[in-house]
């Protein structure tokens, strides 16, 4: 059990809020000595539907939602005696389709030989920036992203060239032909200044980061996967899937798939013909060793089926992404909710079909995130509070 001692008002806290269309999550953590952190609280909860294509109403939903979270974590937390943790920093993810992440190609010719200086660059970005911005309100963005001031709160430079080749430094370099990529993300302004004011009339000390779960839980890996260059990552949010084909450090393209962890838990329900409470019910009794032995192999028979669905799936949007990108065999996948602890307990990634291989991350494999009390935490919630400790929170 987690329990405060007396020097707990110099301890440094934070949280994690993962925002997505249907669904929140909240996850608290106190940073540690050696660039570590302890989580120590974690919930969530469903989003309010509200009509289809009324943007400010949908905004309401999701900053009342975590206002709710935020409010019972402080309420817990002083039932408890927990008056030493103070909300030093929140750290906001927001899943598409709420955040929208875009690479762009740029490139450059010069009659002569121009120098690569801050306005140039900032040229650069203002083209590739006009060129992202026109792609918001597709079809397959949100309510709120279609009718909503969009924000970019991401730019990432990566893979530069001169002249053909690759560099690394290319400030003050002379150029012909210059060559880069150039990665955006952007949410909602209302809904991003909503969830700022709800955090701040309860934590209104704290300090607010806005990132994209597309680059942050790309950031994360990374750094896990040090060796790889060019990579495929699939991810498993609560209500939805996406896969994103990685280039260095910035995603070329991402596309959503499927219904995530919900659907998951849908899809269960119906191979084990039970209602999704139960079919929860039958995940948490495996979780604990609790199935009988036919219970056990009906569920484990419904697992691989529901997992059969899903990769039908990943490998449409495989199929879609390869049409433009020669792709590598391998997708790594990152799980969130009981069902995909489940998949990941039970190896159920490590399947090969027609040479394309499915590899789950694991919690262990990220050293600098523990956990206390007994609640359960996803190797998702893992990867974003490392990404929290890395560029969001500070360090002690």
């Amino acid at each position: 059990m987690f329990i405060l001692g007396s020097h707990s008002h110099n301890r440094e806290y934070g949280c994690a809020l993962l925002v997505c269309e249907h669904a929140v999550s909240l996850l608290s953590y106190e940073l540690l000595h050696g660039s570590k952190t302890r989580v120590f609280y974690a919930h969530s909860m469903r989003v309010p539907q509200t009509q289809d294509g009324v943007a400010s109403k949908h905004s309401s939903s999701v900053s009342s939602a975590v206002y709710q979270l935020l409010r019972a974590f402080d309420e817990e937390m002083r039932k408890k005696g927990r008056l030493g943790i103070k909300i030093k920093h929140i750290t906001v993810y927001y899943a598409p389709p709420l955040s929208f992440t875009a690479t762009e190609e740029v490139s450059l010719r010069s009659k002569e030989h121009d120098v690569v200086n801050e306005q140039f660059l900032t040229t650069v970005m203002r083209d590739a920036e006009k060129s992202f911005l026109s792609r918001l309100g597709g079809p397959n963005s949100s309510p709120v992203a279609k009718t909503s001031r969009n924000t970019i709160i991401e730019r990432h430079i990566s893979r530069p060239s001169i002249d053909g080749y690759p560099v690394g430094e290319y400030l003050g370099r002379a150029f012909k032909e210059f060559a880069a990529l150039i990665s955006f993300s952007s949410i909602s302004t209302v809904l991003s200044q909503k969830i700022a004011d709800v955090c701040h009339s309860i934590f209104r000390d704290s300090e607010i980061s806005h990132q994209s779960t597309v680059n942050s839980i790309l950031s994360a890996v990374r750094r896990l996967k040090t060796e790889e260059d060019n990579f495929l990552l699939a991810a498993i949010l609560p209500d939805i899937s996406f896969l994103i084909y990685v280039s260095g450090s910035v995603p070329l393209t991402h596309l959503t798939f499927g219904g995530g962890e919900q659907r998951l838990e849908a899809n269960m329900a119906r191979s084990l013909s039970v209602t999704k409470q139960v079919a929860r019910s039958y995940t948490k009794l495996h979780l604990d060793s609790k199935l009988h032995s036919q219970s056990e192999v009906n569920y484990l028979a419904s697992l691989k089926e529901v997992f059969g669905l899903w990769a039908d799936e990943a490998m449409k949007a495989y199929k879609n992404i390869s049409e433009i990108y020669m792709l590598p065999k391998t997708i790594r996948v990152v799980t969130s909710g009981e069902i995909g602890e489940v998949m990941c307990r039970n190896h159920v990634f490590e399947y090969e079909n027609q040479s394309y291989l499915f590899k789950a991350i694991v919690s262990g494999e990220i050293k600098t995130v523990e956990r206390t009390g007994g609640f359960p935490v996803t190797v998702l919630d893992y990867l974003l509070v490392d990404e929290a400790l890395n560029h969001g929170s500070p360090q002690i």
